[in-house]
């Protein structure tokens, strides 16, 4: 692709980010999508070069991934005049780490694959010499994603033993939860994996390398988060007003403050085939966070991408998602309601409102805090936050002082604190252990061990 090419595919990127609210995307299925046309992709929030931080999941069209191997798929279609061939794939120079692993010998990539932390929760259909061309295909494909220019500790661990393992469990789990269900009487044909993480624990980076990996071996996958479906901006208002001495409602974020109702009607249709007079299409809710200086709001209805249905697979991620209501007399929630004033409101939300979205997950991940007392293990989220602030700071953009970071933050420690052990060390959230995979991670955000349920 020709410079002159690639500017006017940046320009054209950028109008059609400014003509976005006239303009919904449709996302494609599987990765026919991206030999048919050139499409462009960077992870909501991260790495939108001209006009600024996505305020949308998935809004980010700049072409700012362009040396690696080939451009990655995204669900914004931009017209075929971009530059393509009919049914041609882009190709581009590769990186050395793409090299890198292309020279690994079939014994250092066994080894490397067979020996993480989450080794033993990939199927045995990958455990195996013969799976190993699958292993290196897949990783070029992250390195080149993920704009990994040298194959260091930190990136072999990443790639081969936490994003491609937990990838392959999921499949394996997707495959089995499929043949499991009555065909005849059950209308859904996709999965929906539930994935917990706290803040900062790099569930946006995770979740789009696992997005891409299903497309690539052909099953559409849909992204939401559990921002997506906050309420608007007059129904947080009227929720605060109605709890006006909650501090932990005045503002979107904790049990409580999301549209259970539009989340349950959302991934119920996307996994669902049409029937006979329903749209072959879903719109996928997005939520603007830079709406009223900051405090948010539900991006319009005709802003939202429209999704092909039946998917394969939905990954729905959330900080609390999988956090089940301590009883009223839980010493643990009186415990932290002296702390906290409000969350024994809170507790009641998640038990009458955030809980009834488990009963639509087929499988669980839980991605938790390396540390014998959860507590003390927290001050990583401070740490997590204050570094994204920081560095958005020191590339001149705007971002929250140290002090603000921390009130910030404070707002979520609560529920944290009342739920998150019992998450971790609980009874499976779907009653099946084999569909729930949980592990630890550290500071660096690597997987350091699988815990059992």
């Amino acid at each position: 692709m020709g410079a002159s090419c690639l500017d006017f595919v940046e320009k054209l990127t950028a109008l059609t980010a400014m003509a976005f609210a006239t303009t919904a995307p449709v996302l494609g299925r599987g990765p026919s999508t991206r030999r048919d046309l050139v499409v462009l992709r960077a992870p909501h929030g991260q790495h939108f070069a001209r006009l600024g931080r996505s305020p949308w999941r998935g809004a980010s069209l700049l072409p700012t991934h362009l040396h690696g191997k080939r451009l990655i798929s995204t669900h914004h279609r931009l017209p075929r005049l971009l530059c393509q061939q009919k049914r041609e794939e882009r190709t581009l120079p590769e990186s050395e780490a793409v090299q890198e692993i292309a020279r690994w010998s079939d014994e250092r990539l066994l080894q490397l694959t067979l020996t993480g932390p989450l080794s033993e929760a990939a199927p045995s259909s990958v455990k195996h010499p013969q799976a190993l061309p699958q292993w290196r295909r897949l990783g070029e494909l992250l390195v080149t994603q993920l704009g990994i220019r040298e194959m260091s500790r930190d990136a072999r661990v990443r790639i081969f033993q936490y994003y491609l393992p937990l990838f392959f469990w999921m499949r394996e789990t997707m495959h089995r939860v499929r043949k499991s269900r009555d065909t005849d009487a059950d209308p859904r044909h996709g999965v929906v994996i539930g994935i917990q993480c706290p803040q900062g624990g790099g569930k946006t980076t995770l979740t789009t390398a696992l997005e891409q990996l299903f497309r690539e071996v052909r099953l559409s996958c849909v992204v939401l988060s559990i921002d997506d479906f906050y309420w608007t901006r007059a129904q947080q208002q009227a929720l605060a007003d109605s709890h006006r001495f909650n501090p932990l409602l005045q503002m979107r974020g904790n049990p409580g403050t999301h549209d259970i109702e539009l989340a349950m009607q959302t991934l119920t249709q996307l996994v669902r085939r049409p029937v006979d007079g329903e749209e072959a299409t879903v719109a996928v809710p997005r939520y603007d966070k830079s709406a009223y200086n900051g405090r948010g709001d539900r991006a319009p209805p005709e802003m939202w991408p429209r999704v092909h249905r039946p998917v394969d697979v939905v990954l729905l991620e959330g900080w609390c998602l999988g956090f089940r209501a301590l009883p009223p007399n839980a010493p643990a929630l009186h415990e932290q309601a002296i702390r906290a004033n409000g969350l024994v409101e809170v507790n009641q939300l998640l038990q009458e409102e955030l809980s009834r979205l488990y009963g639509l997950l087929d499988a669980f991940v839980v991605i938790g805090l390396e540390g014998d007392d959860t507590h003390r293990a927290l001050q990583v989220v401070y740490d997590w936050r204050l570094q994204a602030e920081q560095e958005m700071r020191a590339q001149g953009k705007d971002g929250m002082t140290d002090e603000q970071v921390r009130a910030f933050v404070d707002k979520f420690m609560p529920a944290y604190h009342a739920y998150l052990q019992g998450l971790y060390d609980g009874p499976p959230l779907l009653g099946d252990r084999s569909r729930e995979l949980r592990f630890r991670i550290n500071r660096s955000r690597q997987p350091t061990r699988r815990t059992r349920i």
